[in-house]
């Protein structure tokens, strides 16, 4: 597809979001199954020539821009000449302001001794390394992470690269160690298997020395491993890039945060914000929804600035988002909805934040929890003790996009048929 648009054809395809990187979409990328508008695709560039010649120009410019040999090849041979010689010494740097940090990271790390190298490396390869803190949190690991984790510190400097080995308690466990020590003027979170892009890192580091906002938001790209592609995530192109906003403000359907506000992948939240506020549950997975409604109930102000830093790592077996893991971990993952949901009906926030809260994580979490339990569990006893605990907190539990008509079957026949829902619903929609 990209050697044809480099050639100067005019490129007709799907909608699938890893072309869509790669092609413009001016009306020739089209449904998977929609053979019709294919046809139509087609046709169009057969009879308007002037057409045909735009698509042919802007396919080559925007893959040419993308693939080209700066971008790619030389990307990779600089790298490697780079990391040749892993012993040479940084130089000497200057410090921000009588030596203030100006990003703490924090990367909680269990088991992560193949990836641990390059995330830190992709931080530290810049002109801005010596304003930036690395908090390696190495939480109970069996494998070599710790190792590692030591090796860094010692070609970046104790300053730079500061190491809290513990015990094994888990994702929330490990941001709790590193909010402790952590003594940066903002402060992001980077899971040991994930990295960032260089070369807007360095640029992050120039803004938020000047910033003085409460939340900081970037963009972040997902490395899809098993797909073998990237996918870029710009989820905050509504905001004018460098203006400071009220959150509150943002909490308005069709104004502002359409899907997601701040996450993990994009936030970076001033340390006077989170420090000594909140202390995440410990020995879970998914404490994201958590932090994130933790450092917004705080937050008063937001800015965005168009930089692509993280890079989100899709594809590990063992990852907390797998079917596997969503069924070993339910549990857990309830855990930490119910104490989302406690939070909810006890803090004294604004009601544009409570709404965020209920509408951006709460129910979002509760719809995956309800896939755990019919899809993935199918269990009608784990089914009736949640529904039991839910039905405690009724604005929620009778919310219409949680009570469903099918979730409402359910509750009738108190989970009997949760093992058959697959089939109920085809049926269904034999019926209809």
């Amino acid at each position: 597809m990209c050697e044809a648009a480099m050639s100067g054809l005019a490129v007709v395809s799907s909608t699938n979001e890893a072309i869509a990187e790669f092609i413009p979409d001016e009306g020739t990328l089209c449904p998977t199954e929609d053979y019709v508008k294919y046809a139509d695709a087609i046709e169009r560039l057969y009879n308007d020539p002037e057409y045909f010649s735009k698509l042919s120009s802007d396919c080559n410019k925007k893959v040419n821009t993308l693939c080209c040999f700066e971008q790619t090849i030389a990307k990779e041979i600089e790298m490697i000449k780079t990391a040749r010689d892993t012993s040479v010494q940084i130089g000497e740097k200057a410090v921000a302001a009588a030596g203030e940090k100006i990003l703490s990271v924090i990367i909680p790390s269990y088991n992560v001794s193949a990836y641990l190298y390059h995330g830190v490396y992709t931080i530290m390869e810049q002109e801005n390394r010596d304003k930036i803190e690395i908090i390696i949190v190495n939480d109970g690991s069996k494998d070599n992470t710790l190792e590692i984790a030591r090796k860094l510190q010692e070609r970046y400097t104790k300053k730079n690269v500061i190491i809290i080995d513990k015990e094994n308690g888990g994702h929330g466990s490990t941001i709790n160690a590193g909010l402790k020590i952590a003594s940066g003027k903002y402060i992001r979170i980077l899971d040991g298997d994930d990295w960032v892009n260089t070369v807007d890192m360095k640029k992050l580091i120039d803004i938020l020395e000047h910033e003085d906002s409460h939340i900081v938001l970037t963009d972040y790209s997902e490395d899809r491993a098993v797909e073998n592609m990237s996918i870029s995530r710009c989820i905050y192109n509504f905001m004018v890039p460098g203006k400071k906003y009220k959150f509150d403000d943002l909490c308005y359907e069709g104004y502002g945060f359409s899907q997601w506000g701040p996450i993990l992948a994009t936030s970076n939240i001033r340390s006077d914000v989170i420090k000594d506020v909140f202390t995440l549950s410990e020995r879970c997975f998914y404490i994201d929804m958590e932090f994130d409604a933790y450092c917004i109930s705080k937050a008063e102000t937001i800015t965005y600035y168009p930089l692509n830093i993280y890079r989100y790592f899709i594809g590990r077996t063992d990852q907390s988002i797998s079917e596997s893991s969503y069924k070993r971990n339910f549990k857990q993952h309830e855990t930490v909805l119910f104490h989302l949901i406690d939070f909810y009906e006890t803090s004294d926030l604004s009601s544009n934040k409570k709404g965020y809260i209920l509408n951006k994580l709460i129910v979002p979490m509760l719809i995956a929890h309800y896939t755990i339990l019919i899809e993935y569990l199918r269990s009608s006893k784990e089914y009736r003790q949640f529904e039991k605990k839910l039905s405690q907190y009724p604005q929620i539990y009778n919310d219409p996009r949680i009570a469903t008509r099918m979730k409402k079957l359910h509750r009738k026949t108190s989970g009997i048929f949760v093992r058959y829902n697959k089939t109920i619903k085809r049926l269904a929609g034999k019926i209809a």
